[in-house]
């Protein structure tokens, strides 16, 4: 089941960093497919929310079955991704996580149970990240682009008619994209699909 809404209201938390923390959060974060539809700002906001946390050589950072709720970037050491052999038989070991890895990631969008259990092989120091902060983070900076598209909306002439209800749902429902100078946005020709209003 999909979690998109945030249970508590938005605080931003900024959690100090040093540069190869941040460096390193920062890639994790690009990477993630969670993150990749995210603007900047979405982006700095999750790799500041990070906080620190560090594991014993032989603890379970996460056990199958438990409800996930954190999402995990390695930075020192390494751990091990074991799942439940069928009817109860030993655990079958899916490799090793070292410096950079990731784990956790879909527990900040669905509310189900780990699906392996993920255990230090060392002395572990990860950031770990949990799902309110995240899903609050995206629900604020989603609703900051309604205000400002709904805004804008109101000056487009063809679209002046429509009541501030229609103007938010059509907001909701707009995708920015870039485009480069010269690049070709519709080709004559073609069967016409999106609409698009010149943001700047």
């Amino acid at each position: 089941r999909a979690l998109l809404a945030a249970d508590k209201p938005y605080e931003k938390r900024t959690i100090p960093k040093s540069d190869r923390s941040r460096s390193l959060l920062v890639n994790s974060v690009t990477d993630s497919i969670l993150c990749q539809a995210l603007g900047a700002d979405e982006k700095k906001d999750i790799v500041d929310a990070f906080e620190e946390v560090k594991f014993e050589k032989g603890t379970d950072v996460i056990i199958q079955g438990d409800k996930g709720e954190m999402f995990y970037v390695i930075e020192q050491g390494s751990v091990e991704v074991l799942v439940a052999g069928p009817n109860g038989g030993p655990s079958m070991n899916f490799g090793k996580l070292s410096v950079g890895r990731s784990f956790g990631e879909l527990a900040l969008m669905y509310d189900t149970p780990r699906n392996a259990t993920v255990r230090a092989t060392e002395s572990v120091v990860a950031w770990q990240l949990d799902r309110d902060q995240y899903r609050g983070i995206v629900r604020h900076h989603q609703q900051q682009r309604i205000n400002r598209y709904a805004d804008f909306l109101k000056g487009v002439p063809i679209l002046q008619r429509l009541k501030p209800k229609e103007l938010n749902d059509m907001a909701a429902g707009l995708v920015e994209d870039k485009f480069a100078a010269g690049e070709v946005i519709i080709k004559q020709g073609e069967t016409g699909e999106t609409f698009y209003i010149v943001l700047e």
